[in-house]
């Protein structure tokens, strides 16, 4: 029997220039070893913290297929408004991929961000390892 598809959905924030939070990014991902990953962030987060990631660990990363599910950047502080995209992402990933090994990652996103993907993933029925 296989081993089913690791899937991390993670919440990205800005993090400090010029790496943003490239390393402890780098770090969550290590500890999940996934094969796929799902960034989830603002453009301007996606341009401070995902490239930077990008670009300082694109050997490790290169195999692993990823996408970015933008959100609004006043969103991020907005947690009615984050519970209701996340819940989005989620499903569209857990319908995708049903029987994958689903992972959150809620440490790298606003505290909103945060508290949204925690909630969304704990009103889920699919299971998800936190």
């Amino acid at each position: 029997m296989t081993e089913p598809t690791r899937i991390l959905i993670m919440t990205v924030g800005r993090g400090s220039p010029p790496l943003g939070l490239a390393e402890p990014l780098l770090q969550s991902i290590e500890a999940v070893d996934p094969q796929r990953i799902v960034f989830v962030c603002t453009a301007t987060s996606q341009r401070e913290s995902i490239e930077p990631l990008l670009k300082i660990a694109a050997d490790r990363l290169a195999p692993i297929p990823h996408q970015i599910e933008l959100i609004e950047e006043g969103d991020r502080i907005n947690l009615d408004a984050m519970f209701d995209q996340v819940v989005r992402i989620m499903d569209k990933v857990v319908e995708a991929h049903a029987d994958a090994e689903m992972h959150i990652d809620f440490t790298g996103g606003s505290k909103p961000m945060s508290a949204a993907l925690v909630h969304a993933a704990m009103s889920r029925t699919a299971a998800f390892a936190h």
